[in-house]
């Protein structure tokens, strides 16, 4: 879809504010009828009585020549008018109470380093707290996407490809995810799902377009900035919540925060899910087992004065899960033995078992001075992951990869200085600016690649080659000619690579009129990229490496670089006067460039004379967008339209007959976009409490140079290179998103009510850049519904819920293998029954 098909929704948002201040008008005409309706306080809003002075305000003693109190009191008869507060507390018991719903909630953010109001923040940003993610059904990052528009999260392999505005990677090992996410400011650079289930949160921001400057590296998409709750040191606060649901699910969370004195505080949370798993199936002849994660985070608060604080966190997560892939459309080579599978009940070889531990420690220290705040971060992830995974996908003993450890440990520091409003020019100039420091090492330490129960033997070689293998294993051959034993067969491969990265920033919002803001921001950052180890070989049965195809580290050469980068932005904001726009608008327009990492093909299995290199990732963007409450502030509405300019956009490809299992291309994109949300309540003069929400994105993205590129032919589903897909739709990401929500809030006894249906549209997309059926996901459309009850003496909700109630079939992934195409389902119906409750 062309952007010029969007711009007949972005027009119908204009003109629908310019609506609003002619509807406005009409509307006072009648003012004093409504005022009588809805209890408006006079002395407020401004009224006047029918002398024409201002409510309150006594008569004048100079009323002019000739008038008199009696003249006056005789020329009409005046109608009292029953004002606000002369309302007996009988009668403000006696009207019905007003329910407020969870949606309408005044979000502050912290966009750009200190908190703002969301609408007061020139990013297009969409923020939720756990009362709105609870009211629409959010649970974990898969869920997310239902209700923000740009957002597209799919899985594959034990890892998580997630793209905002057609920005992203579906890389799931050694390139690191274009968009960056950050938990409690601290950034987590993996890719392996150790962050998806939300837990105890205060705050989700989803910050859309590149966050180069504040955010920093890999930041080009946007960043997902998640906020958990701080101890408290006033109070005792807990909260828990229990959930039951269809595949006998059992989740279960908790939250207690408590001081231990005056100035410290220790807050402790954790949660639990399991259920058995919505596929049938079987894995080496066992039923595929059902998803158990678990996790807990504490932090510990020291305040010993209003000037300075200091927070110590700990978080672990434990998550066992399977990775299924059925082969269900097999390739007429490779694939030419297997028969086709059923995605929902398939069967495979081998066990796939994916077992994932992320250990976090970070420290955070605050100091308030007068004309600035002083912020220093630190942290230490950890994240490790054993999987197995059955590339072809069938009940054939063929080729699997089996990963004893996918590991990523960092290290992260960060000085960063805030101004404040007591501060020089603070009437005028608000900045922020910092220095980062990052390190890391990731990679798989090993995987190695099993090849059905295959021997050196020439003669078992000789039926293999049946299989058209005999390319791939003729230079094997050759290196183990003459040796009295053979290895097993099986690949081993070592790929870790290195980063080390620091960088300075500085933003500044200079405030030149009452109306009209300009921001300029700049990151220079220096990022050193390298193989620490990059090897493989052939394992010998006592699992130690015999014979070594590829043997490379730090000091081979072209196996390390440097990347200095620099990212501007400059943003001009507007606060016209202007009615027509609704209240209180922002507008904004922005530029900026953002930077990803370079990074390196080291996954092989055949011999290769120096590592492939591929360059970083950049990408330039225009943005110009509103912020605006329109029907009388009643209603939120945003928007924006922008354009992306992508420069070797890296993309990932799997092919056991590329020489390598797994390497990176790279291509340049363009994505033209616009996109709105709209938060309003629907006939408030009929009814209370309903709330419609609406969001939409509309998205043109394209490869506008992918030449020379990797894929898979169509006919036979063998390798194949030198494709040209310039032209094609962007993977992963769908041309329309549309999000709708009505949600009815209503006072009953003992409580609330809350009702709610919501429906969430993608358009077609591609999983691999050659845009093939066999590679395609069809639109779909997911149902879902809710009702719950929130008994307000014991602050305990009750909320039964159902997704996805239509059983819509559509893929959590697609993954192309030489052997053909492999499909991860996503749940059909999923209900049940959750309660939620604080103190």
């Amino acid at each position: 879809m062309r952007i010029s098909k969007a711009v007949p929704f972005v027009a119908a948002i204009a003109m629908l504010g310019a609506t609003i201040a002619p509807a406005q008008d009409r509307a006072a005409d009648d003012s004093s009828v409504l005022d009588e309706l809805l209890w408006v306080d006079e002395s407020e809003s401004g009224a006047t009585d029918r002398s024409g002075a201002p409510d309150g305000d006594a008569p004048s003693d100079d009323a002019g020549p000739g008038s008199t109190d009696e003249a006056d009191a005789g020329t009409y008869d005046t109608i009292p008018v029953r004002r606000a507060d002369e309302r007996t507390e009988a009668a403000r018991a006696s009207e019905p109470r007003r329910p407020a719903s969870r949606l309408v909630e005044e979000i502050v953010v912290t966009a750009q380093k200190r908190e703002e109001n969301i609408q007061d923040v020139p990013i297009s940003i969409q923020a939720f707290t756990p009362g709105v993610l609870d009211a629409r059904g959010v649970q974990n990052a898969q869920d997310l996407p239902l209700i923000t528009p740009g957002l597209t999260v799919t899985q594959q392999v034990g890892s998580v490809s997630t793209y905002i505005r057609g920005v992203g990677s579906d890389t799931f090992t050694l390139g690191e995810p274009s968009v960056a996410t950050y938990v409690d400011e601290i950034y987590y650079p993996m890719s392996t799902g150790g962050i998806q289930n939300f837990g105890t949160i205060k705050r989700i921001e989803v910050l859309k377009g590149p966050q180069g400057t504040l955010f920093g590296r890999n930041a080009v998409g946007g960043a997902i900035n998640i906020i958990t709750e701080d101890p408290d040191l006033d109070q005792v606060r807990a909260s828990a919540q229990v959930q039951f649901g269809n595949y006998d699910t059992i989740d279960a969370r908790g939250y207690l925060s408590a001081p231990l004195a005056d100035s410290v505080g220790v807050s402790i949370s954790g949660f639990r899910n399991e259920s058995d798993y919505y596929l049938d199936g079987t894995a080496d002849g066992e039923p595929l087992p059902g998803p158990v994660e678990q996790g807990a985070r504490g932090k510990l608060l020291w305040s010993p004065s209003e000037r300075f604080e200091i927070v110590l966190a700990a978080a672990v997560l434990d998550s066992k899960f399977i990775n299924p892939g059925a082969n269900t459309e097999p390739s007429q080579v490779l694939g030419a033995l297997i028969p086709p599978q059923d995605p929902r009940n398939a069967h495979y070889s081998q066990k796939i078992p994916a077992h994932n531990e992320v250990e976090s420690y970070y420290v955070r220290a605050k100091a308030f001075f007068d004309g600035f705040d002083l912020k220093v971060f630190g942290s230490r992830l950890t994240s490790d992951i054993a999987l197995n995974y059955d590339f072809d996908g069938s009940s054939l003993p063929l080729v699997d990869f089996n990963t004893l450890s996918l590991a990523s440990t960092s290290h992260s520091a960060e000085i960063q200085l805030t101004s404040t409003d007591q501060g020089w020019a603070a009437s005028w100039l608000k900045w922020v600016a910092g220095l980062y420091y990052f390190d890391a090492e990731q990679g798989f330490n090993p995987t190695y690649a099993r090849i059905g129960n295959l021997s050196l033997d020439p003669d078992v070689v000789a039926e293999y080659e049946l299989l058209g293998l005999g390319d791939l294993l003729s230079p094997v051959l050759d290196l183990v000619d003459g040796l009295a034993a053979f290895p097993t067969g099986e690949v081993n491969i070592i790929a870790v690579i290195g980063t080390s990265a620091i960088a300075g920033y500085a933003q500044a919002t200079a405030t030149l009129t009452d109306w009209f803001d300009i921001t300029l921001g700049g990151r220079y950052q220096s990022e050193e990229r390298f193989c620490v180890e990059c090897s493989s070989g052939l394992r010998n049965s006592d699992g130690s490496v015999g014979i070594k195809f590829n043997d490379f580290d730090k000091t081979s050469p072209g196996a390390r670089s440097r990347t200095n980068s620099f990212n501007p932005k400059v943003s001009l904001d507007f606060r016209p006067s202007w009615s027509w726009l609704g209240d209180e608008p922002l507008l904004y327009a922005s530029w900026q460039r953002a930077t990803k990492s370079a990074t390196y093909n080291v996954v092989t299995i055949l011999p290769v004379s120096s590592l492939e290199y591929l360059p970083p990732e950049r990408i330039t963007t225009w943005e110009m967008g509103i912020k605006t409450r329109v029907f009388g502030g009643a209603s939120t509405l945003n928007a924006a339209v922008f354009h992306n300019e992508i420069d070797n956009a890296q993309v990932q490809f799997a092919s056991l007959l590329a020489g390598g299992t797994i390497t990176f291309q790279s291509a340049d994109q363009r994505i033209i976009g616009a996109e709105f949300d709209l938060l309003t309540p629907v006939l408030p003069s009929f009814v209370d409490g309903l709330y419609l929400t609406v969001g939409a994105a509309f998205l043109d993205p394209e490869y506008t140079e992918f030449r020379d590129a990797k894929g898979f032919d169509e006919t036979t589903g063998l390798y194949s290179e030198n494709n040209d897909y310039t032209g094609n739709q962007i993977t992963r990401v769908p041309e329309v998103q549309l999000s709708v929500s009505l949600s009815q809030t209503l006072a009953v006894p003992g409580g609330t009510l809350e009702a709610a249906a919501d429906y969430s549209y993608l358009s077609e997309y591609y999983f691999l850049p050659q845009s093939t059926d066999n590679t395609k996901q069809d639109a779909y459309g997911i149902v879902g519904a809710r009702v719950s009850y929130l008994y307000e003496p014991w602050n305990l909700r009750v909320t039964a819920y159902g997704r996805n109630i239509t059983d819509e079939d559509y893929y959590y992934g697609r993954f192309i293998t030489d052997f053909g195409t492999l499909d991860t389902m996503a749940p059909l119906a999923l209900y049940g029954l959750r309660m939620n409750w604080e103190f």
